[in-house]
């Protein structure tokens, strides 16, 4: 009788981990699907829905004075920041942002760690001109360990060219829960309210 309780229980035991494992790859594969649709979203509010040449990248770029450039709950420039707009960035708005300082060396937010390689800089994939490719490894963009003095402090004419590449092969990918490159929530929030209602992007939204 024990033996027979006991394959019983093995049959129960291993149905329950069945339907569980059942619901779980459910679970993950609505997750997935919704990961999707935010990435979709994100990228439609950066999207100009235009050609454009991936090689031309900025040379300079006029001060922005209408905007300091931060981002609420995000990044709050310092009042002697100046925020420089990326100009010939071909889409809707910017994800990196240009911010030079009193002493004349800029950095960019978010943080352009190891986005050389990313962007196709550091790898000479890309017809760049040989001083933006040594500046990228100058400034640390190619490397794993990055060398936070020499990232914070680049020359803002380097620093526009750099962000305006990333801008001209900007694209988006699930990592897990989250998005890569890192997007600031209040540019996530903007891309919730494209598709407000959404069950999919709810639960994402809320977070």
């Amino acid at each position: 009788k024990n033996s027979v309780t006991t394959t019983t229980e093995k049959r129960k035991n291993s149905w329950t981990w069945h339907v569980a494992t059942q619901h779980n790859q459910k679970d993950q594969k609505k997750e997935k699907i919704a990961m999707n649709i935010v990435i979709g979203k994100i990228f439609l509010l950066f999207s100009a829905f235009v050609v454009v040449d991936a090689t031309s990248a900025t040379n300079n770029c006029s001060t922005n004075q209408t905007n300091n450039g931060g981002r609420p709950g995000y990044h709050s420039p310092s009042s002697t920041d100046t925020y420089l707009s990326d100009c010939q960035n071909p889409l809707k708005r910017e994800l990196w942002r240009v911010f030079e300082r009193e002493s004349g060396t800029a950095y960019i937010i978010p943080r352009p760690d190891e986005l050389g390689t990313v962007y196709n800089i550091c790898n000479s994939r890309l017809p760049l001109k040989e001083d933006i490719i040594d500046k990228a490894n100058e400034y640390g963009l190619c490397n794993n360990n990055v060398n936070v003095t020499a990232i914070n402090n680049i020359d803002p004419n380097y620093a526009l060219q750099f962000v305006n590449i990333f801008h001209r092969q900007l694209h988006f990918v699930a990592d897990g829960q989250s998005i890569k490159p890192f997007v600031p929530n209040s540019d996530k929030l903007d891309a919730c309210q494209l598709r407000e209602g959404d069950d999919d992007l709810k639960a994402f939204c809320q977070v």
